[in-house]
């Protein structure tokens, strides 16, 4: 299930992602099982389910290299997407919820990467109260669309 939701969300919408379609769709079956392998106090998969039917996915990690390189105590939300059938339908507001509420027993803030533009994700985003953090980066080599930074951060409040 995991594969499928991640290869239709890089088909249907490749400028939303670091990755490409064309890059994952090549990998072979052992690879795609190792990226499930997760350490539950890390990494938090996430698969929607609307009436049965998966409508949607994202996924939180950690990064402990951060932690101790930068004192930041970060996650950071990752793959978050919402199949276009069940867009609108608050899919992507449930995905959203159950990342922040994972993130805030284990960090103090979660940062995402979006591609920056008046699009429905970065509404959602704002109306969750994340915040433009850093500058613009390029998407990937080659891309001219632009990557922003965005915080949801925890430490106002206690853990």
């Amino acid at each position: 299930m995991y594969r499928r939701l991640r290869l239709a969300a890089l088909a249907g919408d490749p400028d939303a992602f670091g990755s490409t379609y064309a890059r994952s769709s090549g990998l072979p079956a052992p690879e795609w099982r190792e990226r499930l392998r997760v350490d539950p106090d890390m990494d938090f998969p996430m698969c929607a389910r609307f009436a049965g039917t998966p409508a949607g996915m994202g996924w939180v990690r950690r990064e402990a290299f951060e932690a101790a390189t930068s004192g930041s105590d970060a996650a950071h939300l990752y793959q978050m997407w919402a199949a276009p059938d069940f867009r609108g339908q608050g899919v992507g507001r449930a995905l959203l919820d159950q990342a922040i509420a994972w993130a805030r027993e284990r960090a103090d803030g979660l940062e995402l990467g979006i591609t920056w533009s008046d699009s429905p994700a970065r509404r959602l985003y704002e109306s969750a109260g994340f915040s433009v953090a850093g500058q613009p980066e390029t998407l990937r080599p080659g891309s001219g669309l632009k990557l922003r930074n965005m915080r949801f951060s925890f430490q106002a409040e206690p853990r």
